[in-house]
């Protein structure tokens, strides 16, 4: 798997864009490792391997083509046999980190849900993450990443109709975490927006 261990970096960038099998070196390679398994569902399907701790959910465009809706890293205390994913994480993000730091990092969530019985959740919109943590309490400042779901960046305006292209968002002059597809999006969203809009100045001092 050495073209894909190259690769891998590239790989959060996927969501939204297409594998060919017979053009994508890597994708050869991730398709016929050891351990690689595929979970076909009517509208999608799932390439897993767990001893390198990813898995892509695709959808077939044609014989040999692939639309990625989402990619997947896991860390080993997610359980069910996967393996840590050991490659780079993207936007300073590292597996020790617990969510209070987390939220420094990419500010506060779009959504997010769990809690009681359930594992606690939180997506990122402007970066395109959904995070999934092994504990189910808020109050756990310390709670550690379980896996990231990497999908298509979106604008933070709920309102929004539009899919804007990779690159295509503009993020906050202050914040830096919450990103808009134009400016009227960015009006629109102003009100709720200024109410969550915090400088990573004053999020380093979040305790």
């Amino acid at each position: 798997m050495q073209h894909l261990a190259a690769s891998l970096p590239c790989l959060y960038e996927l969501p939204g864009s297409s594998l060919d099998n017979q053009k994508d070196v890597w994708f050869q390679e991730y398709l016929v490792a050891d351990s690689t398994t595929i979970k076909t569902f009517p509208d999608c399907q799932f390439i897993t391997n767990k001893s390198y701790g990813l898995s892509l959910d695709v959808s077939a465009t044609h014989d040999t083509g692939y639309l990625v809706n989402a990619v997947s890293v896991f860390h080993k205390r997610f359980g069910d046999g996967y393996s840590t994913f050991n490659s780079q994480l993207p936007s300073g993000l590292e597996w020790e980190l617990g969510s209070l730091d987390i939220l420094k990092i990419l500010g506060e969530p779009n959504e997010k849900g769990g809690g009681g019985s359930d594992q606690i959740w939180m997506a990122f919109w402007a970066f395109g993450l959904q995070i999934d943590f092994c504990g189910k309490l808020w109050d756990d400042k310390a709670n550690l990443m379980a896996s990231i779901m990497f999908l298509k960046a979106n604008c933070c305006n709920p309102s929004c109709k539009t899919s804007p292209a990779v690159g295509q968002l503009s993020f906050c002059d202050k914040c830096g975490t919450a990103a808009y597809c134009d400016i009227k999006c960015k009006t629109q969203h102003a009100a709720e927006h200024v109410k969550t809009c915090f400088s990573p100045q004053e999020r380093a001092g979040w305790t």
